[in-house]
Formats: structure tokens, C-alpha cells, sequence
């Protein structure tokens, strides 16, 4: 009687948390804003100065304010030790390292819709795919 009880107990577990999520929530991810990534990433060395050049893309969509901005990502020995925002008219950054470490850099494009296209649950804030290089 008792391994009876214990298995419907777990088969009744089992059955709670397979059903307790929303399903049109998980299906609803749709999000049809995107920005394109920055072109032409590359660095100079001088020292323990990192310089970091890139190209803004030509095609921005109008669905995202102006001015967007430009994130760097700072990852030493693959630790996230700093994140930068910029303004996009910035097409370079001094970034100081450690020279013992390896280091690795994501630029990204920043944006925010514009509020015609704000949807509630849905997130402002846009992310570019990130542009990455790796300095060893």
C-alpha cells in the first residue's frame, strides 16, 4: 500500500510540473527588431593600450531611435571585466589591459525602439549580434 501511495505521489509530481507553464507565453517570443552588427572590427597594440576601430553599417533600421550606442564588452582570461557604452559616432576606443592576459573584446550596437513600437512584455532595449576579437 505504501509503494502505491509513493507512486502516485511521484507520478502526480511528475504530471504538475510537466503542465504548471504557459505555453502561448513560450510561443509568443516573436521580436521582429533587429540591428546589424558592426563591420570591420580590429585592433592596434601600443604597450598595455588597446585601440579598438570598427565600422558603423550603413542600413540602420528606422525602428530604433537616434543616436544608438555602441557597447564594449571587456573580458579578460574569460572574466567580464568591464562594459563601456559609447555614442555611435565614436568609431574607436582606447581600451588599457593587462598584457599577462589574454583578453577578448565584443562590440555591439545599442539600441532603443522607437515608442510607436513598444510593446508591453516586450523588451526597449536592442542588442546587435556581437562583433568579437581575441588578443592573446
Amino acid at each position: 500500500m505504501k509503494q502505491v501511495i509513493n507512486l502516485l505521489l511521484v507520478v502526480s509530481t511528475i504530471f504538475l510540473f510537466n503542465n504548471c507553464y504557459d505555453r502561448g507565453i513560450i510561443d509568443s517570443k516573436d521580436f521582429n527588431h533587429f540591428l546589424p552588427k558592426v563591420n570591420d572590427l580590429d585592433y592596434t597594440s601600443q604597450g598595455k593600450v588597446i585601440t579598438l576601430t570598427w565600422k558603423k553599417p550603413g542600413k540602420i533600421p528606422s525602428d530604433f531611435k537616434k543616436p544608438l550606442e555602441i557597447n564594449i564588452q571587456k573580458i579578460e582570461d574569460n572574466v567580464y571585466k568591464d562594459n563601456i557604452t559609447l555614442t555611435d559616432d565614436i568609431t574607436s576606443y582606447d581600451i588599457s589591459v593587462d598584457i599577462d592576459k589574454s583578453c577578448r573584446f565584443v562590440v555591439k550596437l545599442k539600441g532603443y525602439l522607437i515608442d510607436e513600437l513598444v510593446e508591453q512584455g516586450k523588451p526597449e532595449r536592442v542588442y546587435s549580434e556581437g562583433a568579437i576579437i581575441e588578443i592573446r
